[in-house]
């Protein structure tokens, strides 16, 4: 599975379907359970959930000290 997403072409540029998105949104959201099965999601599905999930983050994701190291490694 691993390196068949790894060859996904365009798989955190290419949006999913905004419904089915916001659909796991509430169900990983919800208190409901621990544990919410993406495997039955597209590939597209489950980054789309990802990347909302950062962007909604109260705290930032990268600690604001590592921030030059991070942006040193992609010149």
């Amino acid at each position: 599975m691993r390196e068949l997403l790894l060859l996904l072409q365009g798989i955190y540029r290419v949006s999913a379907v905004k419904s089915v998105v916001d659909a796991v949104c509430r169900k990983v959201e919800s208190l409901d359970t621990d544990v919410v099965d993406l495997s039955s999601y597209s590939p597209h599905v489950v980054t789309g959930v990802l990347k909302r999930i950062l962007r909604q983050a109260s705290v930032a994701t990268l600690p604001c000290g590592l921030v030059v190291e991070w942006l040193a490694c992609w010149t």
